[in-house]
């Protein structure tokens, strides 16, 4: 394998949508290899990508996480990596720091989850990194050295919004907490007459079901952007991914983000991202219960704050690292 082969390292789910979203604007039409979890959205990328690498991800077991190490370290040998960009989770740390010891290049980039306080990823790899990305001004004194860009996952906004669809559309996220939470409070608008029928769901990790629910555990990225842009509302987690998916869709989602209190996530970043979002109108956020009003504001048109377009792209600030490979 030549050393001058680029990889792209991240998590399945909303780290991996960042790195989807910013390798085609930098390497001309060049082949990444991608690094990613051995999930089922990690499974789906091989549809797409003629290279891609599977880690184990292990969570809180110790002979997972032993083994994901080992599996890290044999890839970082065999692949000879040159430079590195990754965006996290943790499932990806060891392969990166591996890749870093060995002399690659390493280009870590936040998500735009991550508003006022970094991912404990952030904290680990960016002392290592040489070239640290933020999406947010906020977060950037937390991370010396680091550059801000725009919001990547926001870039496709536009003004309007795209035709009509039908039913409502629930998604949880690939997180491995369940978020019964949320099914069970879109079910009750539904019932109540809040939230259009019919109801279709990606429960996740979540034992759930209800009548006449179309349900399914994971979705391809695909699935999941045809089944955003037929609905005609959509309510999520506080994801990245999914929230971004719902914009560049035309539809503004009704986000319930995770709450750490709650055992729904470690943290509150989703709370941050989602207040941060709503300040620019770009989302409906809820917290204990749907009403009419979020309804109708989800349905209003989108408009793209002027902020949006004032920083450079991710993939501006990344081109630099990125031609400096050799």
């Amino acid at each position: 394998m030549s050393r001058k082969a680029e990889i792209f390292a991240a998590s399945a789910g909303g780290h991996l949508d960042l790195l989807r979203a910013i390798a085609p604007q930098v390497l001309d039409g060049r082949e990444p290899v991608w690094v990613t979890s051995s999930t089922p959205r990690g499974e789906s990328l091989k549809e797409s990508a003629s290279q891609v690498e599977l880690l184990p991800e292990y969570e809180r077991s110790p002979f997972r996480a032993v083994r994901n190490v080992v599996e890290a370290a044999r890839l970082v040998r065999r692949r000879r990596p040159r430079t590195v960009v990754t965006s996290g989770a943790g499932v990806v740390a060891p392969f990166c720091l591996f890749a870093r010891l060995s002399g690659a290049r390493l280009v870590f980039v936040e998500t735009m989850a991550r508003v006022n306080s970094p991912s404990m990823t952030a904290r680990l790899l960016s002392r290592v990194a040489e070239r640290v990305v933020v999406q947010w001004p906020e977060l950037a004194p937390a991370l010396p050295r680091a550059v801000v860009c725009r919001p990547t996952l926001l870039e496709n906004l536009s003004d309007g919004r795209l035709q009509p669809g039908s039913g409502t559309f629930v998604a949880v996220g690939t997180h491995g907490q369940p978020y019964t939470r949320l099914l069970e409070m879109v079910s009750r608008a539904v019932e109540d007459g809040l939230l259009p029928r019919p109801l279709r769901a990606q429960l996740g990790s979540a034992a759930w079901s209800a009548p006449g629910v179309e349900a399914s555990e994971h979705m391809s990225r695909d699935e999941l952007e045809a089944a955003v842009r037929s609905a005609d509302v959509v309510v999520c987690h506080g994801g990245a991914g999914i929230i971004s998916s719902a914009l560049a869709a035309g539809r503004r989602p009704i986000v319930v983000p995770r709450r750490a209190a709650l055992g729904e996530h470690v943290d509150d970043h989703q709370y941050q991202l989602t207040r941060k979002l709503a300040q620019w109108g770009l989302v409906v956020a809820v917290e204990e219960r749907l009403t009419a009003d979020d309804v109708d504001s989800a349905r209003r048109p989108l408009r793209v704050p002027r902020e949006l377009r004032e920083r450079p792209t991710a993939a501006q600030v990344l081109e630099a690292a990125l031609d400096g490979s050799g």
